[in-house]
């Protein structure tokens, strides 16, 4: 019975082992034989986009669309989605002028 549970003690030892040292070694000694395409180059700028739920929130939509005017997300290109989930109130209309005064930003 102790034999038994020594070896299962020991194959759990094993697998936590395997999972914090041996994947990442197998990773990096994979990483070392792997080349890199040297005509590829990664994107220089992802474009970003902030989605902007609303319903009814007439009250402090202005505000959220100026802190989302003022952001500044370094040098990609940034968006602003506004979602309207049926709102009852002037929200639409708001945002909509949010989007006709700043089109390149909403």
């Amino acid at each position: 019975m102790t034999i038994a549970l020594m070896i299962l003690v020991w194959a759990l030892v094993g697998l936590v082992a395997a999972t914090y040292v041996g994947y990442p070694a197998l990773l990096w000694l994979l990483s070392r034989f792997h080349s890199q395409s040297k005509g590829v180059s990664a994107p220089q700028s992802l474009p970003v986009t902030l989605v902007v739920s609303i319903h009814n929130e007439e009250a402090v939509l202005s505000q959220k669309l100026e802190n989302c005017a003022a952001l500044k997300v370094g040098p990609w290109p940034f968006t602003v989605l506004i979602a309207d989930d049926a709102s009852t109130d002037s929200g639409k209309e708001t945002s909509k002028q949010w989007c006709d005064n700043f089109p390149e930003l909403f």
